[in-house]
């Protein structure tokens, strides 16, 4: 739009004169620039209406758009329909052109994707092992591993101190030692429990020469677990 020629043929011809046109320009300058956004957004609203997702059609938008130059071939359906090729670097308007594809593509068409202008390179820093396959097989049974279970194991002192019962709450295989000590002896002794079912108890008795009896505070486990439990000892 001549908007000059608009403007002077809306003035009395008496004031058709270089600086009112001039003043005139100024004023209506907001108008003018938002009348040219106007232009650009129907323009842009047009080819949205008109697009299809014709080959010749697909390049103009894309051009129109993004400013970018894309060859469009056919591809053979297994699974890409069309294929886009071109050139450019930019990633902003690479997810634009995505973009603009998904809006115009026949819908269940699928499209592949190939830019010159993108090179990926790499380069080793250090030493490079060889890739090699390798092959194994079992011979024999395999155990699944689990992990141990938790086995309370309750010691009691009876008779007055001279007998010691030990409970375990699941079987011992493997001898247990208990720890403890007599009187004022300073060396400990050692009792080994073992059981084959559940809640067993065992009774030792102590050899308490001269009336000595098991110092309580003294009666400990020997190891807190093995291949099979997590011990924890109670005293009662």
């Amino acid at each position: 739009m001549d908007w000059r020629k608009w403007i002077i043929e809306r003035l009395p011809e008496k004031l058709r004169v270089t600086g009112i046109i001039a003043v005139c320009m100024v004023l209506t300058l907001p108008i003018r620039m938002l009348y040219e956004e106007f232009v650009t957004w129907q323009k842009k609203m047009r080819t949205k209406v008109a697009g299809t997702p014709q080959v010749c059609m697909l390049q103009k938008i894309i051009r129109d758009e993004l400013g970018l130059d894309v060859r469009i071939e056919e591809g053979n359906g297994k699974p890409i329909d069309f294929i886009i090729k071109t050139t450019f670097v930019d990633v902003d308007k690479e997810r634009r052109l995505f973009a603009l594809l998904d809006r115009y593509k026949l819908a269940g068409k699928s499209y592949g994707y190939e830019n010159a202008g993108i090179m990926i390179t790499a380069q080793w820093t250090g030493f490079v092992c060889e890739l090699a396959s390798m092959e194994s097989e079992w011979t024999g049974f395999v155990c699944e591993l689990k992990g141990k279970r938790d086995n309370s194991v309750e010691a009691d002192v009876l008779g007055y101190g001279f007998d010691l019962k030990v409970t375990a709450q699941y079987p011992v295989s493997e001898p247990l030692p208990i720890h403890f000590k007599v009187g004022s002896e300073t060396t400990e002794r050692t009792v080994h429990y073992t059981s084959t079912r559940e809640n067993q108890a065992v009774t030792f008795p102590v050899d308490a020469t001269g009336g000595n009896a098991i110092v309580e505070s003294s009666v400990r486990l020997g190891i807190t677990e093995d291949d099979e439990y997590v011990y924890e000892f109670r005293l009662i």
